[in-house]
């Protein structure tokens, strides 16, 4: 059994020109980022995959409007 920490799932988000730079943690596995418009609206996957930056996983992102992200975890996960 894995047990990630709720700190393994936060997201930092930085400004970088006209893009976001957003990372989580290397340990948070088998998590996606997904995105929405607004809390109302259906979150879909970011399609860029991630790098990893400095022990990070890292997506860069281009600034467009009001944008919430999260980390999802589908639950047929091996």
């Amino acid at each position: 059994v894995r047990v990630i920490s709720l700190a393994d799932r936060v997201l930092t988000i930085q400004p970088s020109g006209n893009n976001m730079i957003v990372s989580w943690s290397t340990n948070a596995l088998n998590f996606q980022l997904q995105s929405c418009t607004s809390l109302t609206a259906s979150w879909t996957n970011v399609g860029t995959a991630p790098t990893v930056v400095g022990g990070r996983n890292q997506v860069i992102v281009p600034r467009n409007g009001n944008q919430f992200f999260r980390l999802f975890r589908p639950t047929a996960v091996p």
